[in-house]
């Protein structure tokens, strides 16, 4: 897949989460609790054995704190394939908050899950984190964990901002 394609793709899971429409004149500064118009892009890519895996994720601040993800990844392997000790059972999209001067990193979980039309993997949801350095996509066993299990099984790896 293109860019392009991945920025289309972006796009239509931004406007299925009802995010389209909003217009500058529609926020009231920072503290408004509408999200900012202006999303952070997040172009996501595997390696080694994940090397074909891609994805595209877009981070949006609702507040000081909250922020909504909508994520499109392709290639990613079935999780019935993986070669791990602990088996895993999902997908899940990590917003890490790895600038904290005083304790440890945060991470905010959206679990990804398989949309069988278009062979991709979306992830939507919110998460409360002060901000996001990087993202990552791990292979699971449940999504409802605090962090990545051990040893992480990272499969897409997302730093900076996509112009």
């Amino acid at each position: 897949m293109t860019r392009n394609t991945f920025r289309r793709l972006a796009a239509v899971v931004l406007l299925d989460a009802g995010i389209q429409g909003f217009g500058a004149s529609d926020f009231a500064g920072p503290a408004s609790a509408r999200p900012m118009i202006d999303p952070t892009v997040f172009v996501l890519h595997g390696s080694g054995p994940f090397s074909r895996a891609i994805g595209t994720a877009s981070v949006i601040r609702l507040s000081s704190d909250r922020f909504s993800l909508a994520l499109v990844a392709d290639h990613l392997p079935a999780l019935s394939t993986l070669h791990v000790k602990v088996a895993r059972h999902v997908y899940v999209a990590w917003l890490v908050d790895g600038n904290r001067p005083h304790g440890s990193t945060r991470w905010g979980a959206v679990r990804l899950m398989f949309n069988s039309a278009s062979g991709n993997y979306l992830g939507q949801g919110s998460v409360t984190v002060r901000g996001i350095t990087y993202m990552i996509v791990t292979a699971e066993p449940e999504s409802q964990a605090l962090r990545p299990i051990m040893p992480t099984l990272i499969v897409l790896t997302g730093v900076g901002r996509q112009p």
